[in-house]
């Protein structure tokens, strides 16, 4: 951190004074202390504390690393020959990441326990089409152009996304997939009301190692009062 600091800065007070924030904010929030013993996690807990302190909270600093990561997709948008498919993927990033998050993790809601790492490029750019016909009314046959070259688009410059081996792509962090499928269980509309539907999430992967990070972070997403019952619901059975 001192070095990035030094290489980073104008001056040496300023690295300084940037140093001494970053630890100062990871000494108020231990919750944030496991995340940087990666590094990419690492490298973007730097990132994000060279201007602001760190968020206290473990879902706000990984969303707002997710924001760093995707805004390189936008950044380099103007420079590939297929603009149109960059500008339908920012168009629909965060539902695209969503899906795709679920896709590997498993969803509660359709029964699938299954927890993959990577998805194929096929099943990828069927996914693609799905979100970009739902999302963005994009019809059948154009759809299956621009997810083609959305795939290519996440191939070349990586970043939340990227391919892991020929013709396979996952997250270039598991905590990412985490954050987007707690995302995804907490903004899909159900039926039974919110607080209710995490409940039963809670209720039925509480034991399950797969969910911990996601069950964690749904506490931290929640307002105070579910939260405490999701709590609740683990320690007390109710």
């Amino acid at each position: 951190a001192k070095r990035f600091f030094g290489m980073t800065s104008h001056s040496t007070e300023l690295a300084a004074h940037r140093l001494d924030r970053l630890v100062s904010s990871l000494n108020q929030s231990h919750r944030l202390e496991d995340l940087i013993s990666n590094p990419l996690m690492l490298t973007l807990t730097l990132f994000l504390g060279r201007e602001n302190d760190l968020p206290s909270s473990r879902w706000r600093l990984l969303g707002r690393g997710v924001d760093v990561l995707v805004e390189h997709w936008e950044l380099g948008k103007h420079l590939s020959y297929n603009a149109r498919s960059t500008d339908l993927m920012v168009g629909c990033k965060m539902q695209l990441l969503r899906a795709i998050a679920t896709a590997l993790h498993g969803n509660s809601i359709n029964g699938d326990t299954t927890r993959r790492a990577h998805i194929a490029r096929g099943d990828l750019i069927t996914l693609v089409r799905t979100v970009l016909c739902s999302e963005l009314q994009i019809s059948n046959q154009d759809s299956a152009i621009y997810a083609k070259e959305i795939v290519d688009i996440l191939q070349q410059r990586g970043g939340v996304i990227r391919a892991i081996a020929p013709d396979a792509y996952g997250f270039s962090h598991e905590l990412f997939r985490d954050y987007f499928v707690a995302l995804e269980l907490m903004e899909t509309p159900h039926d039974e009301g919110q607080e209710a539907f995490l409940l039963s999430v809670f209720r039925l992967h509480w034991d399950d190692y797969r969910w911990r990070e996601v069950l964690r972070l749904l506490c931290g997403m929640s307002a105070l009062g579910t939260a405490i019952k999701l709590v609740d619901a683990l320690v007390f059975g109710v």
